[in-house]
């Protein structure tokens, strides 16, 4: 897409150590970069708890990028995080929001401001884009969300479907409790810098005890979940997600919900920035963006406007490759979500693994044993960077399930929206899970995980107030699936696959379980898959340019990751590791950091109660011959009644004990 309009115009400088005052007295800390010139100009901010001076000083690159085209790029530093003062109390606070909001009028009454003021980020910048522009700040004029969610429940690293999330709850808050209390990079003062990091140390908890409280969709996750009321956002929405991100089923709801003016952009992208995501094709998003805040923020005619609204990488298929370098496909652009084109076609589920365009007569049943390290195979519910990474063959798994296969196809069929899952199920649990998987299966045999949806059965009714079964009675479940674009080629096969566990996604459920699953036209189990009916509306097709290279702020040298399953003959148990780590340094060599992190996850099939996730996460800064170490180390170890949390936090100054803390809390399981 492109535009004379944006190009690189401007020197840039940076200012750093800018205290943006709030009305309780404190201060956040920001960065400008600034275009040399004359004029005032729109700011563009980012707003995230990353530590925007060191662990993400490459944050900055995209700022650079925005000055150089006559924006003011503000990277802020969220309060208790980075040189910014204050504590953190958990993640996506009111305070944190309002705070956002002061800032926003602060910047729109800057000298160099033209008063108007953007909104973006990937992830939790993203999600405080949204969260902010609820409040409707009068300057913030608008938002570009990448890799954000509208419902904080429901779709974020906590529950799914009513399930505790697996290895996700831990990796990202084990961090977080390292990365916050690192004290502030030391161009802060001293006196600054001693006494922010004195407060946050005493008042930062983890964020993932509070998490485990709120085991129910209640109030706690309402705040900040934009579905609560899609009309609180009044500015216009520039969305960008990746069919491999674990948050694109928002990206797809705020297509259909906002009424506001919105973009969307959906590639084949994992949870990294489209410039160098995985699976390509790469694009330069940066510049998608710079003509949507030159519209909005500076009332120039960009073209983007006159384009398509949304613009969709339709993906054509692909071997199951964790780490995908390219997903065959093409972009497609259309205005309407959900698309015009789309229908249901049902497959039933039927004897001899098999499924039919029709239920068979009558009744027929199959029967499974809950195993709760199935799933093993299903990749990362957000992969990133290495080792975080896609699904792989999904043999090993399909062969401890349900499994119904239809016939090779003799076109091409295209799906596009949500697939979902309707079951007619008994189990003799009283809390049990229900884990549904469509994927493709090649010619070879190879078989491609394609969406997946999973409900907890107690969930049935309500995610806020959850229900035991009946042990033998009958239920008939609804289970949505992961929103997704896919053509399965000529002589490929569908597959369904059925299970209770999703290992190590999520949490297996508590109590051992014989799972039956009825098909036949008196109980017509079935998936219901969005089907592309062709011809698609004929819209105009656009060009997205190629990623250009961008500012460097810091040398950075990663370390061999790991990603390790095994299995414990003697226990049992059946494991997931990751191991990850890097360096980064300052250029002119006054400053270090490196960062290494564990995470492993443990399940049992008898008895599936007796599951943990244990890991640490460690920062080593090093400055004028002084060495700091934060680390952080927690465990959670269920019971058929209780998570049992154990989790430790020890800063070290030159290999000697400054700080250690201790929190273990035992909180009752409740229908998880």
């Amino acid at each position: 897409m492109q535009s004379d309009l944006i190009s690189a115009k401007y020197a840039v400088r940076q200012i750093k150590n800018v205290h943006i005052p709030m009305s309780d007295g404190i201060f956040l800390s920001a960065s400008l970069l600034m275009p040399e010139g004359e004029g005032r100009f729109p700011a563009i901010l980012e707003y995230t708890p990353y530590r925007k001076d060191d662990v993400s000083i490459g944050m900055a690159a995209p700022h650079y990028y925005f000055a150089e085209r006559g924006f003011v790029g503000v990277l802020v530093d969220i309060r208790g995080t980075g040189k910014s003062q204050g504590t953190i109390h958990d993640e996506y606070t009111p305070q944190e929001q309002k705070d956002a909001c002061e800032v926003i009028d602060w910047l729109s009454q800057q000298p160099w401001c033209n008063g108007n003021v953007g909104m973006w980020g990937t992830s939790y910048g993203g999600f405080n884009s949204i969260q902010v522009a609820m409040y409707d700040p009068p300057a913030l004029k608008a938002i570009v969300p990448h890799a954000a969610t509208d419902d904080r429940y429901n779709d974020d690293v906590h529950y799914f479907g009513g399930c505790m999330m697996g290895i996700d709850l831990l990796i990202y808050p084990l961090s977080m409790i390292a990365m916050n209390a690192l004290p502030p990079h030391p161009e802060s003062t001293d006196t600054d810098r001693t006494s922010i990091w004195r407060q946050r140390l005493e008042g930062n908890p983890p964020w993932m005890i509070e998490w485990l409280r709120h085991q129910t969709e209640d109030e706690y996750w309402h705040q900040g979940s934009l579905k609560v009321d899609y009309g609180r956002i009044k500015c216009p929405v520039y969305q960008i997600g990746g069919w491999a991100d674990g948050y694109t089923n928002a990206t797809a709801r705020m297509m259909q919900n906002l009424k506001v003016p919105n973009k969307a952009l959906i590639g084949p992208w994992s949870h990294v920035r489209p410039d160098r995501g995985y699976p390509g094709p790469s694009v330069n998003y940066l510049h998608e963006m710079a003509r949507w805040w030159a519209y909005w923020l500076r009332g120039e005619d960009t073209g983007i406007m006159q384009e398509p609204r949304i613009a969709l990488y339709i993906q054509e298929g692909a071997p199951p490759d964790p780490f995908l370098r390219h997903m065959p496909g093409h972009w497609h652009f259309m205005d309407a979500w959900p698309s015009d084109s789309v229908s249901e076609k049902t497959f039933y589920l039927g004897s001899n693994d098999r499924l039919y365009v029709t239920p068979e007569t009558g009744a027929g049943v199959d029967t499974y044993q809950y195993r709760a390290s199935v799933g093993l195979a299903g990749g990362f519910w957000c992969p990133a960077t290495r080792p975080h990474g896609l699904s792989w063959d999904q043999s090993i798994d399909d062969a401890r399930s349900c499994i119904y296969t239809s016939e090779p196809l003799t076109e091409p069929m295209e799906i596009l929206g949500w697939p979902k899952v309707l079951l007619y199920v008994s189990s003799t649990a009283e809390i049990a899970y229900f884990v549904a998987k469509v994927s493709d299966v090649a010619p070879d045999g190879s078989t491609r995980l394609v969406s997946r949806g999973l409900l907890n059965a107690t969930h049935r009714y309500s995610h806020s107030q959850p229900k035991s079964l009946t042990p033998g009675k009958v239920y008939e479940l609804e289970i949505p699936m992961k929103v997704t674009s896919w053509v399965f080629q000529p002589g490929h096969r569908i597959r369904v696959a059925i299970s209770s566990s999703d290992f190590p996604t999520i949490w297996p459920s508590p109590q051992p379980a014989t799972n039956t699953i009825l098909r036949g036209s008196n109980s017509p189990s079935c998936i219901v898959l969005p089907l592309v009916e062709h011809p698609y509306p004929s819209l105009p097709e656009v060009t997205f340019q190629s990623p250009v290279p961008l500012q460097s702020y810091a040398n950075y040298q990663g370390e061999q990751p790991s990603w390790q399953v095994g299995k414990d003959i003697v226990s049992g148990l059946t494991t997931v590791t990751l191991n990850n780590g890097y360096s980064m340094q300052l250029p002119d060599g006054s400053y270090s950091l490196a960062s290494n992190s564990y995470v492993g996850m443990a399940a049992s099939d008898e008895p599936p109660d007796q599951a943990y996730i244990k890991g640490h996460a460690k920062y080593t800064v090093l400055h004028q011959r002084e060495q700091i170490d934060v680390a952080s180390y927690a465990t959670i170890k269920s019971t058929a009644s209780d998570f049992n949390v154990d989790i430790e936090l020890r800063v070290d100054i030159d290999h000697e004990t400054f700080f250690q803390r201790h929190w273990v809390e035992t909180i009752p399981r409740f229908f998880v």
